[in-house]
């Protein structure tokens, strides 16, 4: 699927994926094994272009730091709020 979507040159799409099933990088490279079916799968992510590649993490990790900043921005948004009342913590 993954590859698939690498030889169309649909970036994006791919790394979405992996956002979607919460794979980083490392795991989806050290794990490629496993998560494609048969060694057809492999040799073909091998033998994608480089640029491919290298465009392909580097979408990954703006998407991935997008989702972190926006974790960020909830948390911060929501320091000194007690889950069970609504509203700031007295203390």
């Amino acid at each position: 699927m993954i590859v698939n979507c690498l030889e169309d040159k649909k970036i994006v799409e791919a790394a979405q994926i992996l956002m979607d099933y919460h794979l980083n990088m490392e795991q989806f490279k050290e794990n490629i094994m496993g998560l494609m079916v048969g060694n057809m799968k492999v040799a073909l992510y091998d033998d994608l272009e480089a640029s491919t590649k290298a465009a392909f993490t580097r979408e990954f990790t703006k998407m991935n730091n997008n989702s972190i900043k926006n974790q960020r921005k909830v948390i911060s948004a929501n320091a000194g709020i007690d889950s069970f009342q609504e509203g700031p913590v007295q203390r």
